[in-house]
């Protein structure tokens, strides 16, 4: 028997009732569909295409809207007690483009008192005020197509105002008839790229100021995909409605069209990565999902770096199967333990959320998924290989993994450092208060004074993110390794000082971390610079705590190869002129108030002369002013001739070039960039001597020390050196005293130089002869005054 003949059995037998929909259901249809104003106003846009519109016109503003087409309209009164009255009256086949059931306009009506105009009629809704329905007006001034006129029953605030205009834009951006939302039309697709068509869609992949995958049903915004699911950015428009839920803003998964949607953007998923060594994370994701719907096999991912340890480091199921060591999990209360077992190398550590990424419980689970999911495509060869190793696999406990391993983390007393460590200590901490001002000012945000530690542990260092930073004993040793070294205690000292949740409790870095840690690294200014301006202040501090307690120095800085000099200056700041200056010889200053620094070896000092005049040359072609050449002066026999006609001849386009550069300076300033290696010849700061000659480089004095008992001084007028003892009365003397002090005060301390170096020759006869073949008469006249 069949259920026709069952239902015209039970009709003549039996009285028949049709379902009906009690009223609470009208106002679900009305307050509890998808509750924006966007979408709401959407839903017109969508209803006036319905209705063969060839245009929409849209106004918002604060207190209401007012939607206006050119389509159909409502027929008659029973066309309106049909379509209008009733909700989920279904549309016939071929009558709409996006409706199906005719619920959507109820959207719109809970968040205004709303007026339907079409044709003769009037409908008007005040869900609020009154039960769900509508008054009708009938014999008002006729109407073609459709006005809708709505007050809001809480007028938007500018921002709520702003946001409805971008939403309402970006839902119905790739329209295929006009929409003017305030007069303007935003659906305008000039300048659009599909990178991929076909007779059901159209794709623009990664378009500007988009993330994730937006999909369009004809043109209207359905939903916003997450980007994990397919690993790319893209607007996927569709040329055929999709298949959607009553509230339009869900797709129906077993949808034909939409089902060609997704084959065609894990199509271009798998296109992108290829071989790839590396993955965006959403790539990474989008790939996994794959394998877990069974779309792609083990074999297509075996080699792609598709997991991640608890370091957050990528790597493939072949490298790791390969390496035959133990798998485990660590759960988020092991985070650091787990990472210490895993920079060792002693297992391969899985964190908790990486299982769950897989949609695995354990790593048995994932071993049997890769077993069971080989893939279509995989030759028997591979297959048998991949069997092979992932039946290899050795699944160990943490528990025993990690025992053994040490997670503590002792600070040891300042009490109980050597004298080096203290030293050491000292530098660090020094160099960590720096540094902190400098992130702050790079950043933007406080970052506090951390108090430097020493202690042991099985990290380089740690940190409670405001009030400690400790560096393991055994990471001190860096200290003794060079440049290199102070590089590298200046990265970890940076990277503790970038953390800002601890790194005791946990090792993770979220993408704050890494672009808080890039920017410091790579700045935008060399104002703003950070790591090289650690570097200097940690070997500077160094080498003053040293010096201060009488220790020996490592190997790699007793050399005299390396100077620091100080350049005292006549302003608190350098001028504009000696920065242009630094920069252009690439001397990077370590600016303190009235003075700089610079770190500089001998060979760079030297090669500084010849650097100058190329540089200026430089400077002078990129003005596009001519460039003299030394050769131009060959004609004449004397060097310095030849030098000082050569430098003559740069002058006055040099004076252009410095104006071009923002620089006013004086006939002497450029006199001397005109002709430095002419300068430069004077003493031993590679020329920068000169730049006290002219007070636009705002240079009062120079001091440079090889060593701690090497000291030379130079400024205008004036130049000096000196070996100097640890316990000499004056080894404090510096350029800037000398200079302070003048011509008398600077010829009162040669005198004292030289009343020990006599003093120091012990034997009468000896002295007076010394004296007789070294001194002239007033110098002796002098000195014996001077004992007295």
């Amino acid at each position: 028997m069949t259920i026709a003949t069952i239902e015209s059995r039970l009709r003549d037998e039996h009285e028949f009732h049709a379902f009906e929909v009690d009223a609470a259901i009208v106002n679900d249809l009305i307050y509890r569909q998808n509750g924006t104003i966007s979408t709401a106003l959407r839903e017109l846009v969508m209803n006036a295409f319905d209705a063969n519109s060839e245009k929409v016109e849209l106004l918002i503003w604060a207190e209401g809207f007012d939607v206006k087409d050119v389509g159909d309209g409502f027929e008659d009164e029973s066309s309106i007690m049909r379509n209008f009255k009733r909700f989920g009256t279904p549309h016939k086949e071929g009558d709409a483009k996006y409706g199906r059931f005719r619920i959507g306009r109820g959207q719109v009506m809970a968040f205004a008192q709303t007026t339907w105009h079409s044709k003769t009629y009037q409908m008007i809704t005040d869900v609020r005020s009154k039960d769900a329905g509508f008054l009708l007006k009938k014999d008002v001034n006729p109407y073609d197509g459709c006005h809708v006129y709505g007050e809001f029953y809480t007028p938007l605030d500018t921002h709520e105002l702003l946001r409805a205009i971008e939403d309402v834009t970006k839902l119905v951006r790739y329209s295929p008839w006009p929409v003017f939302i305030n007069q303007i039309q935003v659906n305008v697709q000039d300048g659009v790229v599909w990178d991929y068509e076909d007779d059901k869609l159209k794709i623009s992949f990664n378009p500007k100021g988009r993330y994730g995958i937006n999909l369009y049903s004809l043109g209207i915004l359905v939903k916003e995909l997450q980007m994990y699911r397919y690993g790319i950015t893209a607007d996927v428009v569709t040329k055929q409605a999709l298949q959607l839920n009553m509230a339009r803003n869900e797709i129906n998964e077993n949808d034909p069209l939409w089902r060609h949607v997704h084959n065609v953007l894990r199509e271009e998923l798998r296109k992108r990565q290829g071989n790839k060594s590396k993955l965006t994370e959403s790539e990474r994701q989008a790939v996994i999902d794959q394998f877990h719907c069974k779309e792609i096999g083990f074999c297509e991912i075996a080699k792609l770096p598709l997991l991640k340890d608890v370091r957050g480091k990528p790597s493939s199921f072949y490298t790791q199967l390969a390496k035959k060591r133990p798998w485990t999990v660590s759960e988020e209360n092991q985070a650091r333990i787990a990472d210490t077992v895993s920079t060792r190398g002693n297992a391969f550590v899985l964190p908790r959320s990486e299982l769950d990424i897989w949609r695995v419980k354990s790593i048995d689970a994932l071993i049997s998924t890769a077993k069971n999911n080989l893939g279509d495509g995989c030759e028997e060869n591979n297959a048998r290989f991949y069997r092979r190793l992932l039946s290899e696999v050795e699944v160990a406990p943490f528990e025993k993994i990690s025992a053994g391993v040490n997670d503590q983390y002792a600070l040891i007393p300042l009490s109980d450092l050597t004298e080096m460590e203290c030293a050491q200590r000292n530098a660090l901490q020094y160099t960590a208060a720096n540094m902190s001002k400098r992130l702050e000012k790079l950043h933007g945000e406080p970052i506090g004074k951390r108090k430097l530690h020493i202690g042991v542990s099985h990290s380089v260092a740690w940190t409670d993110s405001s009030t400690y930073i400790a560096f393991n004993r055994k990471t001190l040793s860096l200290f003794d390794n060079g440049m290199q070294g102070l590089t590298q205690l200046v990265a970890i000292l940076l990277h503790e000082l970038t953390h800002r949740d601890g790194s005791i409790s946990s090792n993770g870095h979220d993408m704050a971390f890494y672009e808080n840690f890039h920017d410091a690294v790579i700045c935008a200014s060399i104002q703003n610079e950070v790591l090289g301006n650690a570097i200097t202040s940690l070997r500077n501090q160094y080498t003053t705590e040293l010096t201060n307690r009488n220790l020996p120095f490592p190997k790699w800085m007793a050399e005299r190869d390396q100077s620091s000099i100080q350049i005292s200056l006549l302003g608190s700041a350098p001028t504009p002129l000696l920065t242009w200056f630094l920069n252009l010889v690439e001397l990077q200053p370590v600016k303190g108030r009235g003075k700089i620094e610079l770190n500089a070896s001998s060979q760079r000092l030297q090669d500084l002369r010849g650097m100058v005049d190329k540089r200026v040359d430089a400077m002078l072609r990129k003005h596009g002013l001519p460039v003299e050449q030394m050769t131009d002066f060959d004609h004449l026999s004397d060097y310095a001739e030849r030098a000082k006609k050569y430098a003559e001849s740069r002058l006055p386009n040099v004076k252009i070039m410095l104006a071009k550069e923002g620089l006013l300076v004086t006939d002497l300033a450029a006199k001397i960039l005109s002709g430095y290696t002419g300068f430069s010849r004077r003493c031993q700061f590679g020329g920068l001597t000169a730049l006290a000659e002219d007070e636009g480089f705002g240079v009062k004095s120079l001091h440079k020390e090889y060593r701690r008992n090497i000291k030379i001084m130079a400024g205008k007028g004036f130049s000096y050196s000196s070996n100097f003892r640890d316990d000499w009365r004056d080894r404090d003397m510096t350029a800037e005293s000398l200079a302070d002090g003048g011509k008398e005060a600077r010829f009162a301390h040669y005198r004292n130089v030289l009343e020990e170096l006599v003093d120091g020759i012990t034997d009468p006869a000896e002295k007076e002869e010394f004296l007789d073949r070294a001194f002239s008469d007033n110098m002796r006249k002098s000195l014996n005054e001077a004992k007295k």
